[in-house]
């Protein structure tokens, strides 16, 4: 087992010019701003510490057959689970769009060599240090009251509905979606996510992008769900069809990729607006007004 949070906590305190910058430097392939491109970023991640197969093949070893994918889903889910191999990042920290915590995380990974077996039990790299004491079991859930389901809550026939339903005057629509975690079959990420956060929670540690070293939204919804409060999503779009598919396929590459961990299970409400301006006013509102029900957790793009 590793811990990699103190050199972690050092690179970090570069901004993100600084981290592109130290990466570029390490050979002549890459400019900086190459870097903010997360195949590249994986290519020069994985070519550094000098792992033994490309990432597609790195990838295929461990999901099987990747022959739908995208080769931006293939190199960010190879960058996320070297990462997690390697130094410890949660395997709840899914890559959409590369920022800090991505070059911050490669710089750490390069820096402290190739773990040829790798090892997912090293000390998470998102929990300050002194809060690994605190790591137990995160609480047992229990089903919390549902709000009210939409007429097309369960996201069948969804195309047809929209047609019918959309008045030619909305081009926009603000939306809610409930995320609540299956209690029955929680997935592996949630539950350590939950763990994490319950030690975070116990050792009082508050729960921002600053103390974390990451997006701070899913650790919220973490903590409501060990609350055992309902989780949901809200937002807005031009294309309702589309951006339920994208959340549905945890395809979501907005609101930090908050769909893509915490998957719709049903729709809520859907409101139609006239513009793109009423739809995100609408949205801030309906997380405000959601976010005051008691035992509920809202979020917003």
């Amino acid at each position: 087992m590793g811990d990699f949070r103190t050199h972690a906590r050092e690179v970090r305190k570069s901004n993100n010019s600084e981290l592109r910058a130290q990466l570029a430097g390490r050979d002549d392939t890459y400019e900086p701003k190459d870097l903010k491109y997360v195949s590249n970023l994986c290519e020069l991640t994985f070519r550094e510490i000098d792992v033994d197969k490309d990432p597609q093949a790195y990838v295929e070893e461990r999901f099987g057959d990747i022959s739908g994918w995208g080769d931006t889903r293939t190199s960010a889910t190879a960058l996320r689970v070297l990462l997690t191999e390697q130094i410890g990042r949660p395997v709840y920290e899914r890559i959409s769009n590369v920022s800090k915590a991505e070059w911050a995380d490669a710089i750490v990974a390069i820096d402290d060599g190739y773990v040829e077996s790798g090892d997912e039990s090293h000390v998470p790299i998102s929990l300050p240090e002194g809060t690994e004491e605190h790591l137990t079991d995160p609480p047992n859930r229990e089903e919390s009251p549902a709000q009210s389901k939409s007429d097309i809550s369960d996201f069948s026939d969804f195309e047809s509905w929209v047609a019918e339903n959309q008045p030619p005057d909305r081009s926009h629509a603000a939306y809610v979606v409930d995320c609540t975690p299956s209690i029955d079959d929680e997935s592996p990420a949630i539950h350590e996510l939950r763990k994490h956060t319950y030690a975070l929670t116990q050792a009082g540690v508050e729960l921002t992008k600053k103390t974390l070293g990451y997006d701070e939204t899913k650790y919220r919804a973490a903590r409501a769900a060990n609350r055992c409060d309902r989780i949901y999503y809200i937002g807005e779009t031009n294309d309702l069809v589309d951006r339920m598919s994208q959340h549905r396929a945890g395809a979501d590459v907005g609101g930090s990729g908050f769909t893509n961990l915490v998957t719709p299970n049903y729709i809520i409400d859907i409101c139609w607006c006239e513009s793109k301006s009423d739809a995100k006013d609408l949205e801030q509102e309906l997380v405000t007004e959601w976010n005051h029900c008691e035992g509920t957790f809202a979020f917003g793009s």
